[in-house]
């Protein structure tokens, strides 16, 4: 076999090196930058998203502050004339803090207001016993106001019963009454409220004297 000349054999071989480089060239074009590119974008794509859901978080809790007071449930019996809704809501009660249902009878009103309180959804409970029959008769009352008493102090949630046989005021003082207890309630229980600070000692205490000086304990 013949041998090739010296510079036909170079040749070739710088031939076969500036493909190799072009090859590895035009990979880094058309190959790497494009996936670099995609990278890039999938993760500012997740960035973006997480950005978005920390916002909708955000948007939620300002929705759910600005949303927050006290949380009026009221049942009644059929045929109520008084507008009680119109009432709360002059306390600044919303639509989204205020529940109202009906209940076939009187009879029905203590379990009926256990049932409501049970469900924590409420602050307190308005009980009105009036209806289209008229008020309750006396001698069914006292029993009436004995199970809303137990309910409340089983439940942690304050019942105000009303009816004309009660004399205990008008819409708006008894609206008002309620919202004072809730806000008691959510003060209490809870420890917020616009009663925060100044009821049932719940915080830091202003008055007190200083918590690292020790004075004598009695027996």
């Amino acid at each position: 076999m013949a041998q090739q000349p010296f510079g036909m054999v170079r040749n070739r071989r710088l031939t076969s090196v500036v493909v190799a480089l072009l090859g590895c060239c035009l990979c880094r074009t058309f190959v790497v930058a494009p996936l670099r590119s995609l990278g890039a974008g999938l993760s500012a794509s997740g960035s973006d998203t997480r950005a978005s859901r920390a916002g909708r978080v955000v948007r939620a809790a300002e929705v759910d502050e600005a949303a927050a007071g006290v949380r009026i449930g009221l049942i009644h019996c059929p045929g109520l004339e008084k507008d009680w809704k119109g009432s709360f809501l002059a306390l600044n009660v919303t639509n989204e803090t205020y529940f109202q249902t009906e209940v076939p009878d009187a009879f029905q009103l203590p379990l009926a207001a256990k049932l409501l309180a049970m469900s924590n959804t409420v602050d307190v409970i308005v009980v009105v016993m009036d209806g289209s029959d008229g008020p309750v008769k006396a001698e069914v009352m006292p029993e009436l106001l004995r199970g809303f008493q137990t309910v409340a102090l089983t439940t942690n949630v304050p019942i105000v019963p009303t009816g004309s046989s009660l004399e205990t005021g008008d819409i708006d003082t008894i609206a008002d009454r309620a919202v004072q207890m809730a806000e008691i309630r959510q003060q209490a229980l809870m420890g917020g409220g616009p009663r925060q600070s100044i009821f049932f000692g719940i915080g830091s205490n202003q008055t007190a004297g200083d918590p690292k000086k020790k004075g004598k304990i009695y027996f």
